[in-house]
């Protein structure tokens, strides 16, 4: 499993991806850093087969309407979550994470609560 990390979340979880067999980056670590546009991170992310993760909702639009990215985890925990706490609440779904890494689009919610897969072909 590839993944990108978007520009709002912590450098931790990158860290903690990395550390449990994903091949992880940050946005900031790509050209533009935190000035890379969406279009700019879907394009990378799809040429590289990573998976994006992202708090923003522009990304969950975008892949509703066009499938861009092809790949995309939307964690809708909101601003409040310390950023031990999404580690944690990441490395408990790590394991389906990967599992649904081989298909080849997908679009995934994650909460507090539960993982919900909107679409995955």
């Amino acid at each position: 499993m590839r993944a990108l990390c978007d520009v709002h979340l912590s450098i931790r979880l990158v860290k903690f991806l990395t550390n449990n067999g994903v091949e992880a980056l940050h946005a900031n670590s790509l050209p533009h850093k935190s000035e890379s546009t969406d279009a700019e991170l879907s394009a990378y992310a799809d040429e590289h087969d990573c998976v994006i993760f992202t708090k923003d909702e522009d990304f969950r639009t975008s892949y509703l309407l066009r499938r861009v990215p092809r790949k995309l985890i939307h964690i809708r925990t909101g601003n409040g979550m310390r950023d031990s706490a999404l580690v944690e609440l990441i490395g408990r779904h790590l394991a389906e994470l990967k599992q649904l890494d081989s298909c080849t689009s997908f679009y995934l919610e994650i909460n507090a609560e539960q993982l919900t897969v909107i679409m995955a072909s």
